[in-house]
């Protein structure tokens, strides 16, 4: 859930490896994700254990909408996930592809503590 409207243009990724991240913005439709608002398809390097950005272009957000984020990593560790408090779906998805139009069905659920944060610049 957005907790402010505007425009987001970058992700931040706190990470336990070395590797390369790629983000995407969906929309939310009726709790699963629909169409690809944006994303960065050609990923960023991030370092370990720090907080690393990955732009995304400019993406229009609306204060109280639910968006869903996308993210995709070519090693583990590259973006930490922690079990907690929330909800995600996941599953393999090659790093070599651009995210899709609108996100893959089939993939499984869980709950998660995630170390990700977008802003806007």
């Amino acid at each position: 859930m957005a907790g402010a409207g505007g425009t987001l243009s970058l992700v931040k990724v706190k990470s336990a490896a070395a590797g390369h991240v790629k983000v995407a913005i969906y929309d939310d439709s009726e709790g699963q994700s629909g169409a690809l608002r944006n994303a960065n398809n050609t990923g960023a390097d991030v370092v370990a254990g720090q907080w690393n950005d990955i732009t995304i272009p400019s993406t229009t957000i609306a204060s109280g909408t639910a968006y869903w984020l996308a993210v995709n990593a070519d090693a583990i560790g590259a973006v930490m996930w922690n079990p907690g408090s929330g909800t995600m779906l996941y599953g393999a998805y090659s790093y070599s592809s651009n995210f899709p139009s609108s996100a893959p069905s089939g993939y499984a659920g869980g709950s998660y503590h995630s170390l990700v944060a977008g802003w806007s610049q």
